[in-house]
């Protein structure tokens, strides 16, 4: 098993919803939709299926509130892509 596919496994990240995500933002960028976007529908159309697709449950009350002083480093490398918050 190698260490892509251990990272799939433990963190339960949907890569190619991911892959989808960034194709529908290409697409509108491309058609020029991107200028009708304001803080909430990118929220709604791209940062929380974003955060989804990452294992996430984002539509949960119940789960703890966590500030920008309580996140932790976060990199994803893939064959196709790399995406790192830190």
């Amino acid at each position: 098993m190698t260490d892509s596919e251990v990272s799939k496994q433990d963190y339960n990240i949907d890569f190619e919803r991911i892959k989808e995500l960034i194709s529908k933002y290409e697409e509108i960028k491309r058609s020029g939709e991107i200028k009708r976007y304001n803080e909430e529908s990118t929220k709604k159309d791209f940062i929380l299926p974003l955060f989804e697709a990452l294992g996430w449950n984002v539509y949960s009350v119940t789960e703890k509130k966590y500030s920008m002083k309580d996140r932790k480093p976060l990199l994803i490398n893939d064959d196709e892509y790399s995406i790192g918050f830190g």
